[in-house]
């Protein structure tokens, strides 16, 4: 049995109360972890056209925003990142502020340069590409100009 269908339900359920308090407190509560900011991530569904919002950790770098398609180290791709590749105009929202950006995939040279200091913002992704065959995406997320 898929541990993850069984999960499903929980984590949708934890995700949709994140939600809620992070945008009740502007992030104030559940807006970090190792001091490191948690984003409300806005994509626009491939399939429904409609925005889809998710709590994920990001990460600054050199004035911009790093986004991790870990999903714990599940073997599928998380839906969101599905979504940038269809659309890569998304918004983020840090705490209080809101900014349109745009998502691009890193490549595996930009990615094996950077991941060593992702791994220091949070240990647990490199156990979470021990966990799966497929290649964790990475992406930065860049202001529109």
């Amino acid at each position: 049995m898929n541990v993850y269908r069984l999960l499903k339900p929980v984590i949708r359920f934890f995700t949709s109360l994140h939600i809620k308090l992070y945008l009740k407190y502007d992030g104030k509560y559940l807006g970090s972890i190792n001091g490191y900011p948690i984003c409300l991530l806005t994509t626009i569904g491939r399939k429904t056209g409609l925005p889809r919002v998710i709590p994920l950790l990001t990460i600054p770098y050199e004035g911009n925003y790093i986004l991790v398609a870990s999903q714990g180290g599940a073997p599928v791709h998380p839906i969101w990142y599905l979504n940038t590749l269809e659309n890569p105009n998304i918004v983020l929202q840090i705490g209080a502020e809101k900014m349109e950006m745009i998502a691009t995939e890193l490549d595996y040279e930009q990615k094996a340069n950077i991941w060593p200091m992702i791994v220091k913002a949070y240990p647990d992704y490199d156990a979470y590409k021990k966990r799966t065959d497929r290649d964790i995406p990475v992406l930065i997320c860049k202001t529109v100009d």
